[in-house]
């Protein structure tokens, strides 16, 4: 794909600093037909340099229909499965991109702390302060990963809960 977007840098710069900032916002991309939303999409999810802190969940009717399962017609549950499918999916490439660095944040965590109080001992507040807050940085991240490690057990739990449907059948999210 390429790597430019002809014709909608203002559009991109918008996208890029309100929804794919390091807050990020959602966003729905209205327009009419054959303008070119699916494409704009599409380039925001493959571009190489995609900020980690953001997750895209693509969902058309299409992908919809396919996920169906036999005798299954679209619906809320058909929706939920396959939102909360693409979503975990993400989610644990997050988890198994950032599990290598779990043990190095920690290592530099406690160096951090070991020379903040060194710092703290020899009197030297500047450097003190600095050490500190690189170690909150890094144990930020791991807090993070915890987070998206049990966001992940419990989307997955979910996906297996059985639902009872309008017609008073159980239905599961399972994938």
């Amino acid at each position: 794909m390429s790597t430019e977007m002809f014709d909608r840098d203002i559009l991109m710069g918008m996208l890029d600093q309100e929804c794919l900032g390091g807050l990020g916002t959602s966003a729905a991309v209205i327009g009419a037909h054959k303008v070119g939303k699916t494409h704009l999409l599409d380039y925001i999810c493959d571009r190489p340099n995609k900020w980690q802190e953001n997750l895209f969940c693509i969902v058309d009717r299409h992908l919809l229909r396919a996920s169906c399962r036999q005798g299954e017609t679209l619906n809320d549950h058909v929706f939920l499965r396959f939102f909360l499918s693409a979503l975990v999916n993400q989610i644990n490439d997050v988890i198994e991109t950032n599990s290598a660095e779990r043990e190095r944040w920690q290592a530099a965590i406690a160096q951090a702390e070991a020379l903040a109080q060194q710092k703290k001992l020899n009197e030297e507040a500047d450097t003190y302060e600095e050490q500190v807050s690189d170690a909150r940085a890094l144990r930020q991240k791991v807090q993070e990963l915890d987070v998206l490690e049990q966001v992940s057990k419990k989307i997955a739990q979910l996906l297996l809960v059985p639902l009872v449907t309008g017609e008073g059948r159980a239905a599961q999210l399972e994938p």
